[in-house]
């Protein structure tokens, strides 16, 4: 839920509740009954990775009502559901030693849906890992600090897909993009082998796998974490023609495969060198092969860059309390106004989202002439962007004789004109022509 306003009740009603939880078993509340809005926060607080900011008196509370948890689960004590949905609100139950019995106890549904996502979920993950091959080592320094970082915190958590998604062949979906392109069809779009390079939690390769009519989909991505999050959340939506596996993508030249399409998107600009990556998945590309990619932009980013470079300056860590005392000190700050995208983006409400807008280990950012020259040199076709009709239009207006909104070098004009263009990313699709 991405709303100041929201967040700071939501704030408010949490601490409420958990200094009304006493923090002697002597004082146990009988029953449970629990107040379902408290069921959803806790809910909600799970999804965002507790990114609420808590105050000095709430985690002194919190750890007293913590270790009357812990001792009523080792005792087998009867435990209310208030204490543990006060508990939910402050950290997952699946990090409580013991928690696990919890789930052989009768709650009330709401209280029970609770438990499975903090505590059942996370098993089905931890079990999941088994299954999903490790098909490279990885060495490069800078990708184990991106590995490391999306291991603590997987990256984006989410819980359901936010619309359907229509099952098209490639070459209908490309024409459908972009009608007045410059695109060579693929001979056979039946089935085609499709790459997703640094999966993450798996929304892209899953809205990949059901949106690419006949698609084979092989997803990987560096993080085990992420990886068992997105083959949970694959196999609970039942899509079957998704493939799962661990790898450097700095390495996959070495798994002998190649694709008709590619697809990575947020990913490339995380790599100790962008286009070394980049080259790499083109190596992996078939002739005439298509490639959708996402670039962050540095003429869009320009307010995240300001204040990285305020956390490099103060020295401020990445831990999640940081990151909770960060959000509150911008949030308070007299001209945070002037951090426009920062603190009104959706990456700014959840502990992992954030780590990624603001705490990255690595980030490069691109401009649409750096992107225009690898082109050239690599003899790609630029097929045009994914963006809101509402953008294109408006583009063609300022540019009337680009009737394929294909040429890079009227939209870096119409970006600089319009710097909030590609807020989010460059989303853009690109062909082989070789």
């Amino acid at each position: 839920i991405s709303d100041h306003e929201l967040e700071r009740l939501f704030t408010r009603l949490r601490r409420h509740f958990l200094m009304k939880v006493p923090p002697n078993m002597s004082d146990e509340i009988e029953g449970n009954d629990v107040p379902a809005l408290y069921c959803y926060l806790a809910q909600q607080c799970f999804i965002n990775e507790y990114v609420y900011f808590e105050t000095v008196e709430e985690i002194e509370h919190l750890q007293l009502v913590l270790n009357r948890l812990k001792t009523a689960i080792e005792r087998e004590d009867k435990i209310s559901a208030s204490l543990v949905i006060a508990v939910a609100c402050y950290v997952p139950l699946h990090s409580v030693l013991g928690a696990q019995s919890l789930l052989q106890r009768h709650w009330p549904s709401d209280v029970a849906s609770v438990l499975i996502q903090q505590i059942q979920e996370p098993l089905d993950e931890l079990a999941l890992r088994a299954s999903i091959p490790s098909l490279t080592s990885t060495e490069n320094a800078v990708s184990l600090e991106v590995q490391r970082m999306y291991e603590e915190n997987p990256y984006p958590r989410w819980v359901r897909l936010s619309r359907e998604n229509s099952a098209r062949t490639i070459n209908a979906r490309i024409r459908e993009l972009f009608p007045f392109g410059a695109f060579r069809a693929l001979v056979d779009d039946r089935s085609p082998e499709i790459l997703v390079a640094g999966c993450g939690t798996g929304q892209h390769p899953i809205d990949t796998a059901q949106g690419r009519k006949g698609a084979r989909v092989f997803a990987i991505d560096l993080s085990m974490a992420s990886l068992s999050y997105a083959k949970r959340k694959t196999a609970e939506l039942g899509v079957e023609n998704l493939e799962y596996a661990q790898a450097d993508l700095l390495k996959l030249g070495s798994l002998g495969r190649t694709f008709d399409v590619i697809e990575s998107s947020g990913v490339l600009h995380h790599l100790e060198n962008p286009f070394e990556g980049w080259e790499v998945l083109l190596s992996l590309l078939k002739p005439h092969g298509l490639m959708r990619l996402g670039f962050y932009s540095a003429i869009a980013r320009r307010d995240i860059v300001k204040v990285r470079g305020m956390i490099a300056k103060e020295g401020i860590g990445s831990s999640a309390q940081e990151i909770r005392a960060y959000r509150k000190h911008l949030l308070g700050l007299k001209d945070s106004d002037g951090f426009g995208m920062v603190t009104t983006s959706g990456d700014f409400f959840s502990t992992s989202a954030c780590r990624d807008l603001l705490f990255h280990v690595q980030e490069h950012r691109m401009t649409l002439p750096v992107l225009s020259n690898f082109f050239k040199e690599n003899d790609l076709n630029f097929l045009g962007f994914e963006i809101d009709s509402s953008v294109t239009r408006s583009y063609k207006n300022r540019f009337p004789n680009d009737s394929s909104a294909t040429d890079l070098s009227n939209w870096h004009i119409y970006e600089e004109e319009n710097p909030d263009t590609f807020r989010s990313m460059y989303q853009f699709w690109i062909q082989k022509n070789s």
